[in-house]
């Protein structure tokens, strides 16, 4: 075994993390506009004369453009869905009421036709007991 409690063996447990705090602070000088690594990047440039940087910075705004576009489109759509949602879910409630009422109604209809027939049946017995 190892010497440490830690040693060289990969299944041991990792030693705990130190924060080492930094001698130097970290520089907050600018560079100067003629120091040529100023624009590391400025030979970098697209067939047509454009530096990549100018051309990627184009297709991003293009891109944010056609997102935009799109985010404007699929809130309408949103907005218009919400809508018919809402007339539908108003639709559906009418039509529950109305199903509702006219169920009730034909039940008091069934219920005084069943009187009614039930009436005119006891007529029926008590005229064929009078003729008897």
């Amino acid at each position: 075994m190892a010497d440490d409690e830690f040693g060289d063996n990969p299944l041991s447990p990792l030693k705990p993390l130190q924060y080492i705090k930094p001698t130097n602070p970290p520089s907050t000088t600018t560079i100067p506009a003629n120091d040529p690594t100023a624009d590391l990047y400025a030979d970098l440039a697209t067939p047509d004369g454009h530096t990549l940087l100018t051309a990627t910075v184009t297709s991003q705004k293009t891109q944010i453009a056609e997102l935009q576009s799109q985010l404007d489109h699929f809130r309408q759509l949103s907005t218009d869905l919400q809508q018919q949602l809402n007339q539908s879910v108003d639709e559906n409630l009418t039509l529950k009421t109305n199903i509702s009422r006219l169920y009730d109604t034909a039940k008091l209809e069934l219920k005084r036709k069943d009187t009614a027939i039930a009436q005119l049946e006891q007529e029926v017995m008590g005229l064929k007991q009078r003729r008897r």
